[in-house]
């Protein structure tokens, strides 16, 4: 089993599980008013979490009841290839989460993406966020260019929900 080990330094988020759960009770308590529960996708910023996780964490808050989740980043270039975490699982301080293995196939094929093997803040700093929103659940991480073909990524992941 491989695992995609931290490749930010520590400042980008915690470094244990009781940091993770202790700054997003915080923003928990700060932030709770009345809001939405039933988002299928979201927008959140990425920066790290002194700077922006607090958004980051309201957009995860905000999200439904899950079977599937996917982390789409960025830092592409227009033309660019689409990107996959080809790993079995992602080393966070909340544990160790698992890839998607059939969800990733599927859009490996839809949009003929290649193997992810640099580091990228774009999908790390969320997959502590998504752990703990969605402990249980495994995930689908890809980074897209930044021009209309993302939009092709967007339809697969929603035609493979459907089906």
């Amino acid at each position: 089993m491989t695992i995609r080990p931290r490749t930010l330094p520590a400042g980008w988020y915690p470094t244990s599980r009781r940091e993770v759960e202790a700054r997003l009770g915080a923003w928990s308590r700060v932030d709770d008013v009345s809001r939405g529960t039933g988002a299928v996708c979201g927008i959140a910023p990425h920066a790290g979490w002194s700077w922006s996780g607090r958004i980051a964490w309201s957009t995860w808050r905000s999200a439904s009841k899950a079977d599937a989740m996917v982390i789409v980043g960025g830092h592409l270039p227009a033309g660019a290839p689409f990107l996959y975490y080809a790993e079995d699982g992602f080393d966070t301080p909340m544990g160790t989460v698992p890839s998607d293995q059939k969800l990733v196939a599927a859009m490996v094929r839809a949009v003929d993406a290649q193997t992810d093997t640099r580091a990228d803040n774009t999908v790390e700093v969320h997959l502590a966020m998504a752990a703990a929103r969605f402990p249980d659940l495994p995930v689908a991480c890809f980074r897209a260019p930044a021009d209309m073909r993302a939009a092709g990524l967007g339809q697969a992941i929603a035609d493979y929900v459907e089906a």
